[in-house]
């Protein structure tokens, strides 16, 4: 699991297992569906962190980051897609004017990085005591 492929493969792999879950919630609506959706991004969260935390030689807590920008990327992308079909859920018109829409696109932006490494980090918490427990049953 130390591979940077393997890893990476993993994390596309639930990120895409997310965000076909994700889909299937927005039938519900986009408003309705929110904290459902971002339930499930924290349980993939949660996986990413068991699966680093058990199963990486070294480095458990970067292979999780790793993974968690990976696969948070993917899942943030649904939540974007909903805001890109429906921009008022947010409270916002982008399409009124230039600067409207500039701001509008740097929110989207920065609310992927932000939802992204939150992932990452959570993916990251719950990997360091698993890891450490590791440590000292083998040591």
């Amino acid at each position: 699991m130390n591979k940077p492929r393997n890893v990476i493969a993993i994390a596309v792999i639930l990120g895409l297992a997310g965000a076909a879950g994700q889909l299937w919630l927005m039938q519900f609506g986009a408003l309705a569906s929110a904290p459902l959706r971002g339930m499930l991004s924290m349980v993939v969260a949660i996986t990413i962190g068991v699966l680093a935390g058990t199963q990486a030689k070294t480095g458990p807590v970067k292979v999780a980051m790793l993974m968690g920008v990976v696969a948070g990327a993917i899942l943030t992308s649904v939540g974007l897609a909903a805001l890109m079909m429906n921009p008022e859920l947010a409270g916002q018109r982008p399409f009124d004017s230039v600067e409207s829409f500039l701001v509008f696109v740097s929110s989207i932006l920065m609310g992927t990085v932000i939802s992204s490494w939150l992932i990452a980090g959570i993916a990251a918490l719950v990997t360091w005591p698993i890891s450490l427990a590791q440590a000292t049953e083998e040591g």
